[in-house]
């Protein structure tokens, strides 16, 4: 079972990923401008020479070629996530290194957030080769396009963090427990209707069954690129059982909450959609962990369950504001 898993290597070769999805935009946006000039030079010396039918056929064309030419197909070539109607989740951020979005991450109030621990862990076999530490990254509030300045997002560096103690990589059974961290940032960020603190969830509930919504910049399928615009996906809230059926001693419904989509999409969450959200409503009731190999498979993801690290997050939050 332990061959299955794909740890979460969001950080490596994040700038490489986003360049690459960069040229792909250009490459495409240049080749739509190309087209639209070639049809206004010689389209009507064409159109003189070709029957009505033929005249439909190619204007259906050149429409469908354009189309899939524009901006949004960058983000539509996409098998697990649709574009957000932006600021639908003010409380998503996006956590930068060096620029590059890295992981989500979850605004809790407005100098606090979540995120995952193995997004900001140096420590762990799987990310030797971060360099997350307080005061070099930053995090984004109020974001739709990761790929273009936004006037209206706010930005705040990290300085401070606390990674849950009981957080281990190396751990089998349950693998990777307790995979959350807070993050203190260095200003109180400016709360509206584009960057608000999220609601966590914190009692009893377990939501099985529960209609969820999960949410990200994470890789579009393995191995691709970082889309430019906030993506989510639909999915149920699992029963324990059947998510250990699936994944084993590998999970423990005490810290973790299992996730997928039961439908034809098959949503679910791949690299870089790390310690992003999964809500059900308005309320947060995980942080993305860790999925099977390849990202899209029969394994259901697996998220931090929120409500059963409250009291944690709260003792984090105070110790941190102390230092």
């Amino acid at each position: 079972m332990s061959a299955i898993l794909t740890y979460r290597r969001d950080r490596q070769n994040c700038s490489k990923v986003e360049q690459e999805g960069e040229r792909s935009y250009k490459k495409i946006t240049a080749a739509r401008r190309f087209l639209v000039h070639t049809f206004l030079v010689f389209g009507n010396t064409y159109m003189q020479f070709v029957s009505v039918p033929d005249m439909v056929t190619t204007l259906l064309l050149i429409v469908s070629i354009l189309t899939e030419a524009s901006g949004r197909s960058v983000d539509q070539h996409i098998v697990n996530g649709d574009v957000v109607e932006p600021h639908t989740y003010p409380w998503q951020l996006s956590l930068q290194h060096l620029g590059h979005h890295v992981c989500g991450a979850v605004l809790i109030n407005t100098q606090y957030a979540l995120t995952a621990a193995h997004c900001v862990d140096i420590t762990g076999p799987y990310v030797s080769h971060c360099t997350m530490c307080p005061g070099t990254d930053r995090v984004q509030c109020g974001v739709h396009n990761i790929h273009i300045h936004e006037n209206d997002r706010q930005d705040a560096a990290v300085t401070g963090l606390r990674v849950h103690p009981g957080y281990d990589p190396n751990s089998a059974y349950p693998s990777y427990p307790h995979d959350i961290a807070v993050l203190r940032l260095d200003r109180y960020l400016r709360q509206d209707e584009k960057c608000s603190p999220a609601v966590l969830a914190s009692g009893p509930e377990d939501y099985t069954d529960a209609d969820a919504t999960i949410t990200g910049w994470g890789f579009v399928y393995d191995g691709s690129y970082t889309p430019s615009r906030l993506k989510e996906g639909k999915v149920k809230v699992l029963h324990p059982s059947d998510c250990s059926w699936r994944w084993g001693h590998n999970v423990n419904s005490t810290v973790h909450v299992c996730l997928k989509d039961l439908g034809n999409k098959v949503y679910g969450m791949c690299h870089g959609d790390s310690g992003g959200p999964a809500q059900v409503g308005n309320v947060v009731i995980g942080l993305a962990s860790f999925m099977g190999s390849g990202c899209l498979t029969d394994y259901p993801s697996v998220y931090v369950r929120i409500s059963s690290h409250i009291d944690w997050i709260l003792g984090a939050i105070a110790e941190l504001a102390n230092e």
